[in-house]
């Protein structure tokens, strides 16, 4: 399950206040966060822990007497939506992230992927059929 960090969990992560965490956000010193309001932002930890490896590279370019820009800048995870909705539902996904067993044929891991996600596409399904009831 992908970990999401408030602005209290990042400043906390980085032992700096949460009006650095602003001005850090704002300069662009921190991967963006994801707006779940006008004023509510998570980091995903991934992010976070791509941005340190990736600035801990352009340090070690930048002592080895190279240029630190060379250092190719992570790709973040943000999703292409924001939709609340989506959002949610790649939350509830990874909680049931299988990982492939020893000795398990490719093949018989994705099956058992997809099996693992069926109980949620069909959670999903009712809940969507509920809302469109509705109206």
């Amino acid at each position: 399950m992908q970990s999401m960090l408030s602005t209290n969990g990042v400043a906390r992560r980085y032992g700096i206040s949460i009006g650095t965490v602003l001005r850090y956000r704002k300069l662009g010193l921190l991967p963006a966060p994801l707006m779940l309001g006008s004023q509510t932002m998570r980091w995903r930890a991934a992010d976070l822990d791509a941005h340190d490896d990736w600035i801990l590279r352009r340090i070690e370019l930048k002592e080895k007497g190279l240029d630190p820009d060379q250092a190719r800048e992570p790709r973040y995870t943000l999703p292409l939506s924001i939709d609340p909705h989506q959002l949610a539902r790649e939350h509830e996904a990874a909680r049931y992230e299988p990982v492939q067993e020893e000795g398990e044929s490719p093949l018989e891991f994705a099956r058992r992927a997809v099996a693992a996600l069926q109980p949620i596409k069909d959670r999903y399904d009712r809940h969507v059929a509920q809302l469109y009831s509705r109206e």
